[in-house]
């Protein structure tokens, strides 16, 4: 925004001074009009940094008003006549001129008083850096992001007093020590009955009922681990008990299947060695 406002400034200095004969010639207005752009573009080259002053002013502008300041501007005639001075801009004293000149002149000086206005910002700086920097504007997207929680909040009430003392759940063996070390069991037996189909295939039908016991066994406390860590009672109660009854399906329905496999095919640890075998046996073939 800041880069057009000066370069429409810049179009009606430049008409302006098309309308006089020469730069000597030019009236005292004309020649403090061309002085206050050019020094108005330097300091807000300075003031605002490299940044914003891409933004304000592209470096072939800044070129063309130094080549212009250098060639054209008298600046010893600037003390030869009166010049009204209002804030930081120079406003023409009147003079007889054509009418193209006083277009010209009502047309600069909003354009030079925005562009006093905005030219320098803090705020500019940044925009331009979030712009051109991927990181800042993903920090700043992260940061405003809502947070949504996968359940709602729990009312915030105490029970009891803080002089409460703590009730410790009831110890039990079976939660305890009887339960990690019975899971500790199963994965061991579950070890070598999983090496024996690569090894020597359907040793017998009793192999083949332990092998598929333990692995059920060893699935559903699994499955029942994780359900009593993640599913508290007190926090879920509903599903904590859904999640049970679907665990317990799961075992019935995948012991009817083995049993099916088991009793009317080659069973399960036989069709483990000819799945493992297939591709020699298909080449020697």
């Amino acid at each position: 925004m800041g880069g057009g406002i000066v370069w429409a400034a810049l179009r009606c200095q430049r008409e302006v001074r098309r309308s006089c004969c020469s730069a000597r010639e030019a009236p005292l207005w004309c020649k403090c009009l061309r002085l206050s752009t050019t020094q108005r573009v330097g300091r807000a080259k300075q003031e605002a940094g490299p940044i914003a002053a891409e933004r304000l002013c592209p470096e072939a502008i800044a070129e063309a008003v130094r080549d212009r300041s250098r060639k054209q501007l008298d600046v010893q005639h600037l003390h030869t006549g009166p010049a009204e001075h209002i804030g930081d801009h120079y406003s023409p004293p009147d003079l007889p001129s054509s009418r193209p000149v006083a277009m010209a002149s009502l047309a600069l000086r909003p354009a030079l008083r925005q562009a006093t206005a905005r030219s320098v910002l803090p705020a500019f700086r940044f925009q331009h850096l979030a712009q051109r920097s991927p990181i800042v504007a993903q920090t700043s997207g992260f940061q405003t992001s809502s947070r949504r929680a996968i359940l709602p909040p729990l009312p915030q009430k105490i029970k009891g007093t803080v002089n409460d003392a703590y009730e410790a759940p009831e110890p039990h063996p079976q939660h305890g020590s009887y339960h990690w070390t019975f899971d500790r069991i199963v994965s061991i037996g579950v070890l070598p009955l999983t090496v024996a189909p690569f090894a020597a295939g359907s040793l017998s039908p009793l192999l083949d009922s332990a092998f598929i016991s333990l692995l059920i066994i060893h699935t559903y406390t699994g499955f029942q681990n994780v359900i009593t860590d993640y599913l508290p009672k007190w926090r879920v109660p509903r599903w904590r008990k859904a999640f049970e009854y679907a665990n317990m399906l799961a075992v019935l329905v995948v012991g009817w299947g083995y049993y099916e496999f088991e009793t009317n095919d080659v069973g399960l640890t036989e069709a483990i060695r000819k799945i493992w075998k297939a591709p020699s046996e298909k080449r020697e073939a």
